[in-house]
C-alpha cells in the first residue's frame, strides 16, 4: 500500500498496517474516515462513511495481491 492524494480523497499510512483514508471534500468535524487494516491474507476495510462520496477503494488500490 502507497500514500495517496487528490482533490476528493487523501490516504496516509498511521502506523505499519494501518491507514487512514480520508474525504477532503467533506469538513473534518463531520467526514467519515475509512480504516484499511493490513492483513497476512487479506486487508479489511472499515468504512463508516456516509455515502455522500462513493469511495472507489478497488481503484484507488488497482495493484492489489491479495483480497480487499
Amino acid at each position: 500500500m502507497r500514500p495517496f492524494d487528490n482533490e476528493l480523497f487523501r490516504i496516509e499510512p498511521i502506523e505499519p498496517g494501518l491507514w487512514l483514508l480520508s474525504e477532503k471534500m467533506i469538513r473534518d468535524a463531520i467526514r467519515a474516515n475509512v480504516w484499511i487494516v493490513e492483513g497476512r491474507d487479506a486487508d479489511f476495510v472499515i468504512d463508516p462513511g456516509w455515502s455522500v462520496v462513493d469511495c472507489p477503494v478497488e481503484a484507488l488500490f488497482p495493484d492489489r495481491d491479495k483480497p480487499l
